[in-house]
C-alpha cells in the first residue's frame, strides 16, 4: 500500500525534472557547430540587483495540531488484556503526533456482552467515542443510525485511501451506500496442528490431513481422554455460544461443495445434501468419535499442548511465538471434502453517533488505518 501512495509523488518529481531539462536539450540540439573556444568560460557573477530580486526559499510550516488537554477519547473493543496494552502504545503515539494532550481510554468488552452493553450506552446518551467492531455488529449499529458516516472525512484525507483496502472489506462496511466504518484488519480461519503430538501418535508431523476423511481419522488417533488430550478443536464453539458459530459453519458447507443461500439470496439452502453432510460431519467428530471438544465444555487453549489440531485465526496465531515459545506447531489451509474455501471477515473502526469528539475519533481511526501503522501492528 505504501508503494501505491508514493508512486504519484515519484511521477510528479520526474515530470518536474523533465520540464526543467527539456529546454536545455532543445537549445543544444539547435547548434550546427561546436563552439570555437575549447576553454570553458566561467559563469558570470550575479549583480547585486539580480541577487536582490531572487526570492528566498521558505520551507512550508506544518499546521499546528489542535490541543486536547484534559480530554479523554473512549474506545471500546473486544480485546484481550495484552492486545489492549499494545494498542495503548499506538494510540499514545497518535496523540503525541496528531492530538497533543488527548488521553485514550480503551475499555474491554466481551463479544457476548458487546451488543447489549453498547445498546444501553447509546440509549442512555453516553456512547463511547469510537469502537472496534466485527462487520456484523458494525452494520447492526449503522442500521440503527448509531454510527457516523465517514465518507466526508475520507474524501478530505490525504493519507488513508479506500483503494488501499480490499474492495470486499469496504463494501462490507457500507450501509445504504454510506461508509460507516473503516476496514481495520481481515480475519480468516486456518488450520493448526501440534507436531509434537503427531510424532507421539506415530504420525508424520510434516503431513497434516488435507481431506475430511483424513482429518477424522487423525483426530481419533490424537484423542487421549484419560490425559485430557483432544484431537480437534472447532473455532469459537463456546461456552457461551456465539453468532460467529454460524459463520464458521458456512465454511464447512462451502468445503462440502454447497452454500447456505441460493444464488439470488432469496432462500436458505440448509436442507441440501451438502449442508446436511457438513452438519453430520461435525456431529460425528463431536458426538460420534468424541474427538472434538463439544460446545458445552471449556475449549482448551492451544498453549496447554493438549490439542492435536485446531482452527486458529491468522491474526490470533501470531501471538503463539510469545505465549507458547516451545510449542512445535504447523499451519496450513483447512481440510476440505469437495473444494477448498474460507471466508474473509473484516473488523472495523467506527465513530459513534452522539459522541462529542467525532473529529478526534476519525483522526484516531485514520491513524490506525494508515499503511505504516497497520504494517507495524
Amino acid at each position: 500500500m505504501m508503494a501505491m501512495n508514493q508512486l504519484p509523488t515519484r511521477r510528479t518529481l520526474l515530470a518536474v525534472a523533465l520540464t526543467l531539462i527539456t529546454p536545455t536539450v532543445v537549445g543544444c540540439g539547435g547548434e550546427s557547430a561546436p563552439p570555437a573556444a575549447k576553454t570553458p568560460v566561467p559563469a558570470a557573477t550575479p549583480t547585486a540587483a539580480a541577487v536582490a530580486t531572487q526570492a528566498p526559499t521558505v520551507a512550508p510550516v506544518p499546521p499546528t495540531p489542535i490541543r486536547y488537554d484534559g480530554k479523554v477519547l473512549v474506545h471500546w473493543g473486544s480485546y484481550g488484556a495484552p492486545e489492549r496494552e499494545a494498542l495503548l502504545g499506538y494510540y499514545d503515539r497518535f496523540a503525541e503526533s496528531e492530538a497533543p494532550g488527548l488521553k485514550i481510554d480503551i475499555q474491554l468488552v466481551t463479544n457476548a456482552e458487546y451488543l447489549p452493553k453498547l445498546t444501553a450506552a447509546v440509549v442512555g446518551g453516553s456512547p463511547p467515542d469510537f469502537c472496534r467492531f466485527k462487520e456484523n455488529l458494525n452494520n447492526e449499529m449503522a442500521s440503527r443510525s448509531s454510527t457516523v458516516a465517514l465518507d466526508a472525512y475520507v474524501a478530505k484525507d490525504r493519507v488513508v485511501k479506500l483503494d488501499d483496502f480490499t474492495p470486499q472489506s469496504v463494501e462490507a462496511l457500507r450501509h445504504k451506500e454510506k461508509l460507516h466504518g473503516m476496514p481495520y484488519y481481515h480475519q480468516y480461519v486456518i488450520f493448526g496442528w501440534n507436531k509434537g503430538l503427531f510424532q507421539q501418535a506415530g504420525l508424520d508431523p510434516e503431513k497434516p490431513p488435507t481431506s475430511w476423511s483424513a482429518l477424522r481419522e487423525t483426530a481419533k488417533k490424537l484423542t487421549l481422554a484419560d490425559k485430557g488430550q483432544w484431537g480437534f478443536r472447532f473455532y469459537e464453539f463456546g461456552p457461551p455460544p456465539r453468532e460467529q458459530i454460524f459463520n464458521w459453519f458456512m465454511e464447512w458447507v462451502w468445503r462440502n461443495g454447497g452454500d447456505v443461500w441460493n444464488k439470488d439470496r432469496t432462500r436458505v439452502t440448509l436442507d441440501t445434501a451438502e449442508a446436511i453432510g457438513a452438519l453430520q460431519y461435525q456431529v460425528d467428530l463431536i458426538h460420534g468419535d468424541r474427538s472434538a471438544i463439544p460446545p458445552d465444555q471449556t475449549q482448551l487453549a492451544i498453549e496447554t499442548g493438549k490439542l492435536g489440531m485446531w482452527m486458529p485465526t491468522a491474526v490470533g496465531v501470531l501471538n503463539l511465538r510469545k505465549t507458547a515459545p516451545d510449542l512445535n506447531f504447523g499451519l496450513g489451509p483447512m481440510p476440505w471434502a469437495s473444494q477448498p474455501a474460507t471466508q474473509l471477515q473484516v473488523n472495523s473502526l467506527a465513530a459513534m453517533a452522539g459522541a462529542k469528539m467525532t473529529d478526534a475519533s476519525y483522526a484516531a481511526i485514520a491513524w490506525m488505518s494508515r499503511a505504516d501503522s497497520m504494517q507495524a501492528w
